[in-house]
């Protein structure tokens, strides 16, 4: 871990929430830190993308950021394990955080105009003033930004349903996942309007409306009762909890 001692604690850069402010300032601490975030982002993380991530292009990695390209569900899986080394490498400080924004793009679409749609993904999940805990290290993904303690949670129901639909037969339709993304846009504009636009409502009955004309199988009854509960007519568990719209 890059900034551990001997005594396994954290170096008094990471301790102090403050960086260098409130110790002696001088030029060698300023080199010291970005040298620091230069070995992790140029160094530590081109390394591993040899080995684990050889389908992931880099734009560029240096300083304290760095610009990707590659299938999706790579990047995602790429991002997810740079968060969690950079958190070991600044010895788990919470005042360090890692924010990061996905854009999906044609394959044919310069790099140079996808820049600007990823650099404003980045600023959604930058935004404290919006985030309901009021901190950054979030993702942004699919316009969503999310903390990275929701990720795994957020992934795993993706996986999930990516298992029925890879079924044979399918246990859903692409139609019915399409739905459930329209209803959760539907969802999302009624929380933000603070319950004013109750129009996005109407959700609520199309959604109970598509489960109870295509989920009427005997095999497709886990898929029902998984679809039942996204429903905010339905008291979810903190375990069952989607940690998003």
């Amino acid at each position: 871990k890059g900034h551990l001692d001997d005594n396994n604690q954290g170096c008094q850069l990471c301790k102090d929430k403050h960086g260098i402010k409130e110790i002696r300032p001088s030029i060698s601490r300023y080199c010291s830190f970005s040298r620091m975030l230069e070995t992790f982002f140029c160094g530590y993380l081109q390394k591993r993308m040899e080995k684990d991530f050889r389908d992931i292009y880099t734009v560029f990695s240096g300083g304290d950021d760095f610009l990707l390209v590659g299938p999706w569900n790579r990047i995602i899986d790429c991002a997810k394990i740079m968060r969690d080394k950079f958190t070991d490498f600044c010895a788990n400080n919470p005042d360090l955080t890692f924010s990061a924004g996905i854009i999906l793009t044609k394959d044919y679409e310069p790099i140079s105009f996808c820049v600007e749609s990823a650099d404003n993904e980045l600023k959604k999940a930058k935004d404290k003033e919006k985030a309901k805990d009021k901190e950054k290290d979030r993702i942004t993904i699919f316009g969503q930004p999310i903390k990275w303690l929701e990720l795994e949670k957020v992934l795993e129901e993706a996986r999930l349903l990516i298992k029925w639909l890879e079924q044979e037969p399918p246990l859903v339709s692409r139609a019915f996942i399409y739905n459930l993304r329209k209803y959760a846009e539907m969802n999302q504009k009624y929380l933000e309007s603070k319950g004013q636009d109750a129009r996005q409502l109407k959700f609520v009955p199309l959604l109970t409306y598509d489960i109870n004309r295509n989920l009427t199988k005997k095999e497709q009854e886990e898929v029902k009762i998984w679809a039942t509960k996204l429903s905010p007519m339905y008291a979810r568990t903190e375990k069952d909890k989607i940690p998003y719209p």
